[in-house]
């Protein structure tokens, strides 16, 4: 059995030759292009998810960087017709959004000098290792939604018109990734950073129902289709893994370091999930730096081996769980020490060999 391994977020380091290699030498069968937050600011999270309306006009910088939605700004009202026009119809001198979409500066990947990196090392053929999949990152559209604010400091998903807009922005992000991994010969996967799916049912975000989490979901895998990659979700908090489980997803990628319980309360849809075809992605390494610091690859596994039983003592067939596996980090190491994104990798990759065997 061999058991795939790859990183799940974002790395702290400064450079891209650094997170290079860091890659190539633990994660090389789903290869993921780095993310470094740190060392610019188009690969952090919501700015992933702004790039298509700072073109369109529709952001404010505040002093500190902040971005925001300033429907009071002069002109606001004219762009933002235009980018309706253009996620719904693909108007605006263009024939389809995709081609807007495009755009060196529409898109969070093209913007970021990471990606273009990835990308020119992808294409030149001069990664370190020969990989068996690639797998890019976008920042999901309910998470943007919830945490972006508007002029008076609230959430984007409060308006509507709002919220479905940044849902329809995220799609044809995801469609314009997707196609761009599929031009070279491996096959992709997409994952959708949803960190906000923990609100579904808390009680302090009422306005986060299972029907508006499921449309979302549903319309970034729909995006995704076409262009021949495989749809995942990633969350690293506790949410209603039921509608994940049941929607049209490819992987589910969860924190089994800190979440298990949680996830595993849905057995009969794990089994069904697996039955389908489906991935899971299990978060096992942590990337908090004081738990971190206690776990080596052999207590991991026993962990991991722990928690595979539970499923199979809940009828979940234990075959399709190891086959159907990715072991990952539980979250990024964007915001840890080098170190941290050190140790994290390396106890990932020697984990990945120990299920190996």
């Amino acid at each position: 059995m061999n058991i795939m391994i790859t990183g799940m977020g974002s790395l702290p380091y400064e450079s891209y030759e650094e997170a290079k290699a860091l890659i190539a030498r633990c994660c090389p069968e789903i290869l993921h292009s780095p993310q470094l937050p740190e060392a610019c600011r188009e690969d952090q999270l919501l700015e992933q998810a702004l790039a298509p309306w700072d073109r369109a006009g529709l952001i404010r910088r505040l002093p500190d960087g902040t971005a925001i939605v300033d429907r009071k700004a002069d002109g606001f009202d004219e762009a933002l017709l235009r980018f309706r026009s253009i996620c719904n119809y693909g108007e605006c001198g263009v024939d389809e959004p995709i081609e807007w979409y495009s755009n060196d500066e529409s898109i969070f990947a093209q913007q970021s000098p990471n990606y273009r990196s990835w990308r020119q090392d992808l294409r030149d053929d001069t990664w370190p290792v020969r990989p068996s999949w690639l797998k890019a990152q976008l920042a999901g559209p309910l998470t943007a939604a919830l945490f972006v604010k508007d002029e008076k400091g609230k959430p984007l998903f409060d308006n509507p018109q709002l919220r479905e807009l940044m849902l329809m922005s995220a799609a044809h992000q995801a469609t314009w990734l997707g196609s761009d991994l599929r031009q070279y010969c491996w096959p992709a996967m997409v994952f959708i950073d949803e960190p906000g799916l923990y609100t579904l049912g808390k009680i302090e975000y009422p306005m986060v129902t299972a029907e508006i989490v499921r449309e979302f979901i549903e319309t970034m895998t729909e995006a995704l289709s076409p262009t021949g990659t495989l749809s995942g979700v990633h969350c690293c908090g506790n949410t209603d893994w039921s509608l994940m489980l049941t929607s049209p997803i490819h992987i589910i990628s969860f924190d089994a370091s800190r979440h298990f319980e949680s996830f595993a309360r849905y057995p009969e849809a794990i089994g069904s999930f697996l039955f389908r075809g489906g991935l899971l992605a299990w978060g096992i390494v942590p990337t908090d730096p004081d738990e971190l610091a206690k776990v080596t690859a052999e207590s991991l596994q026993q962990k991991l081996q722990g928690q595979l039983e539970v499923l199979e003592k809940a009828g979940v067939p234990g075959d399709a769980l190891r086959r159907q596996m990715i072991l990952t980090p539980a979250c990024g190491y964007g915001s840890r020490s080098a170190d941290d994104a050190e140790k994290g990798y390396a106890v990932l990759r020697e984990l990945g060999e120990l299920m190996d065997q």
